[in-house]
């Protein structure tokens, strides 16, 4: 563990303060595929080609190689993949981190498969009615039997809340809900990305002034000494100016980057499909990391990737609070 993290920060530093790039940390959408048709995502409309498992396997080889510590493997839904618990061993074989977001409805009939995965990241919106209004009918007690058995085979889990008008008044159910279960909670803002529907995420938008009084509710709560709350002090005071965020030093192509289930590499997903992809089956992981744009975006709104820029600024508070949502 000691040796992991002198490792992290020994290439943190290399890259802040000399340029060298190292893909430390890897979001990888290993299927578009989803059995769930979320209001503020349309993922599953993409259809994408997968790579099969020698093709996932050679690239976990490269990341291996370059110094990879954690890759998050989502989608679509990253259980739907016959080959996932091949997929969590072999990345797991390697020394690598390996965590699985998940909507949470079939971990039931693939908890052998991911025990043992480092993290399991459930999407989870409020009360059961808006919880299933938001993503699919019955997906609230999926949830409900995901964070069981995870509980029950010693498995790392914590929660993921999208913020929209339809939950917004949910947050105390949700901390209550965290508080409950021993969970870590994490929220996010609903916002257009390169899987959404303009038009559909504008409905979903909560009201600015309602939005702010709850991120300034939950900055209290850090204060307070909540410990179920999963973002950092500075990354919800960087969230309180949304949607005026200002530009932060973006750590998209310089520590992380995001792989498409084709292949494709990105410096992040807010980029999918807005930049020119490298691909790393056609040009090897090493070559596609290195060719990224680093002419990133001007702000950010996802709460992971808000927490990484902070922790590659050197912000002591998202460094602090990194042991409690990077496992």
């Amino acid at each position: 563990m000691v040796r992991r993290v002198f490792n992290i920060f020994y290439c943190l530093s290399l890259a802040r303060i000399f340029g060298i790039r190292f893909p430390l940390l890897v979001g990888w959408s290993i299927t578009n595929r989803c059995n769930s048709e979320c209001l503020y995502c349309t993922s599953w409309r993409d259809k994408k080609d997968e790579l099969n498992t020698q093709q996932l396997f050679s690239i976990i080889d490269e990341l291996a190689e370059m110094g990879t510590q954690s890759i998050s493997y989502t989608g679509g839904e990253p259980l739907i993949r016959e080959d996932i618990g091949r997929i969590v061993r072999y990345t797991k074989s390697k020394g690598i981190k390996t965590g699985i977001s998940s909507n949470g409805l079939l971990v039931g009939g693939k908890i052998d498969d991911i025990k043992g995965i480092d993290s399991l990241v459930l999407s989870f919106d409020g009360e059961e009615e808006i919880h299933d209004m938001q993503r699919c009918s019955g997906s609230y007690r999926k949830v409900l039997e995901a964070i069981r058995l995870a509980k029950k085979n010693d498995i790392f889990t914590r929660l993921h809340t999208v913020l929209t008008k339809n939950n917004i008044d949910s947050v105390d159910y949700i901390l209550d809900f965290a508080k409950r279960e021993k969970l870590i909670v994490s929220f996010t803002v609903v916002e257009f990305d390169p899987f959404s529907e303009k038009e559909e995420i504008l409905k979903l938008l909560p009201q600015k002034e309602k939005f702010r009084a709850v991120i300034s509710r939950l900055i209290s709560e850090r204060k307070d000494g909540n410990k179920y709350l999963g973002n950092s002090p500075v990354g919800l005071e960087y969230l309180l100016s949304w949607p005026y965020c200002k530009r932060m030093l973006c750590s998209a192509g310089r520590i992380y980057c995001r792989i498409e289930s084709n292949g494709d590499v990105f410096p992040c997903a807010n980029l999918v499909n807005e930049t020119v992809p490298q691909n790393c089956v056609k040009d090897g992981f090493r070559n596609a990391f290195k060719k990224l744009s680093l002419n990133n975006c001007d702000a950010c709104w996802c709460d992971t990737r808000i927490e990484i820029n902070y922790i590659y600024s050197f912000n002591l508070e998202a460094i602090y609070n990194a042991k409690s949502i990077f496992r």
